[in-house]
C-alpha cells in the first residue's frame, strides 16, 4: 500500500483496527516513532534511490486509486441493476392487475400467470426490504477493505506465508487453528470439532483463569450474572456447552485456551498495531511480535479480518508461500 495516504485516512484505519481479536485486553506495544526522512541522494534498502522509491510509491497509489474506482463502478452497476429489477417488478405488478381485471370479467387466469404474479410480488417485497444505500459510507468501507488487504499482505510477505481461506460459517477460528495444528503434526485429523472440544474442555477445567474476563451471556443485569456483570460458574458450563455444540464464533479467550490446551503459541496476524498478537502457553512470553521474531517461533499462525468479509470478523489459516500474491486465490 502506498505511504502517501492522507493522515486522516491513516488515523481512521488505525482507530478501527487497534482492538485485538475477541475485544479483550492483551499485551500491546507502543507505536514506533516516525522514521526520519531519507535524503534524496541516499540509497534505500533494495538498491533504490529515494527518487525511485517515491516514484514507486506514486505508481502504487495510482494503482490503488484505480482499483478503488473500479470497485465503486461495479457497485454502482449493481445498484443500477437493482433499480431495473424494481422497475420490472412494478411493470409485472401492473400487468397482473390488468389481468386481474380481465379475470373479474369472466376470464380465468392460468396457473402460469398466477405463478408469475406471485414471483413478481416476492421480488418487489424483497427489493422494498433492502436498506437505503449511502455512497459515501460504501466508498469508505471499500477504502477500509483495501487498507486491511494491503496491511495483511505486507505482513504475510514478511513472514513468507500465504493465506489459506477458511469457510465463513461460524467455525472459522476453530477451523483455522485445526488446520495449523494438522500442518504441525499436533493432531492427526484436520477437523474443527477437535479444536472446539479442546477449547471448551480447557476453559471448563480452568474456570478461575477465564471467569474474570467473560461477561454474562444474559447481560450484566440479566439472570445468572454476578454483581459485577461477569459470568457465574453455572453460566460457564453453558458457555462451554455452546462452544462444543453450536456454531458460535470464537475469540480471544478461546485462542488462549487452545494455545494452552495444545501447548503451542498461536500468532494472530491483523491490521494492528500490533500486527502480530502472540498468545502463548508461557505467561511471560511477549504479547506482540515483529515479523522477524515470529518467523523464528514454531506456532500456529492465523489471520484476523474485520472488513474483508460481509459477516464481520473472520479468521483464516496461513501456509508456506508457494508463489503469487500471498493472498492465495481469493484476494490477489
Amino acid at each position: 500500500m502506498a505511504k502517501k495516504k492522507s493522515s486522516s485516512l491513516k488515523q481512521k484505519a488505525q482507530n478501527l483496527f487497534t482492538t485485538s481479536p475477541g475485544g479483550t485486553v492483551t499485551k500491546t506495544v507502543p507505536l514506533p516513532p516516525p522514521k526520519p526522512k531519507v535524503a534524496a541522494s541516499l540509497v534505500v534498502p533494495g538498491g533504490m534511490t529515494a527518487e525511485e522509491m517515491a516514484e514507486a510509491e506514486r505508481e502504487q497509489e495510482e494503482e490503488d486509486l484505480a482499483e478503488l474506482k473500479q470497485m465503486e463502478e461495479e457497485d454502482l452497476k449493481r445498484r443500477a441493476e437493482g433499480i431495473k429489477l424494481i422497475e420490472r417488478a412494478a411493470a409485472k405488478a401492473e400487468e397482473s392487475s390488468n389481468k386481474g381485471e380481465g379475470a373479474s370479467n369472466g376470464k380465468k387466469k392460468s396457473s402460469k400467470d398466477r405463478f408469475k404474479d406471485r414471483e413478481a410480488k416476492k421480488k418487489e417485497a424483497h427489493l422494498a426490504s433492502l436498506p437505503p444505500t449511502n455512497e459515501a459510507i460504501d466508498a469508505a468501507i471499500l477504502r477500509e477493505k483495501l487498507f486491511e488487504r494491503d496491511s495483511l499482505k505486507a505482513t504475510c510477505k514478511a513472514l513468507d506465508l500465504d493465506i489459506h481461506e477458511i469457510s465463513a460459517d461460524g467455525h472459522c477460528l476453530y477451523a483455522a487453528v485445526a488446520d495449523q495444528l494438522f500442518l504441525l503434526g499436533i493432531i492427526k485429523e484436520n477437523n474443527y470439532a477437535l479444536a472446539r472440544n479442546a477449547a471448551a474442555d480447557y476453559i471448563l477445567s480452568h474456570q478461575d483463569d477465564f471467569l474474570p474476563f467473560l461477561p454474562s451471556a444474559s447481560g450484566e443485569d440479566g439472570d445468572g450474572a454476578e454483581e459485577d456483570g461477569m459470568m457465574t460458574p453455572e453460566g460457564m458450563a453453558e458457555y462451554c456447552r455452546r462452544i462444543k455444540e453450536s456454531g458460535e464464533w470464537g475469540g480471544e479467550p478461546e485462542i488462549l485456551a487452545l494455545s494452552r490446551a495444545f501447548n503451542i503459541p498461536i500468532h494472530v496476524i491483523q491490521v494492528g498495531p500490533p500486527t502480530i498478537v502472540a498468545h502463548s502457553p508461557d505467561p511471560d512470553a511477549k504479547g506482540a511480535l515483529k515479523p522477524k521474531e515470529a518467523k523464528e517461533i514454531r506456532a500456529c499462525k492465523i489471520t484476523f479480518h474485520t472488513r474483508m468479509y460481509g459477516l464481520g470478523a473472520h479468521y483464516n489459516s496461513l501456509r508456506k508461500h508457494t508463489g503469487g500474491t500471498h493472498f492465495g486465490a481469493f484476494m490477489g
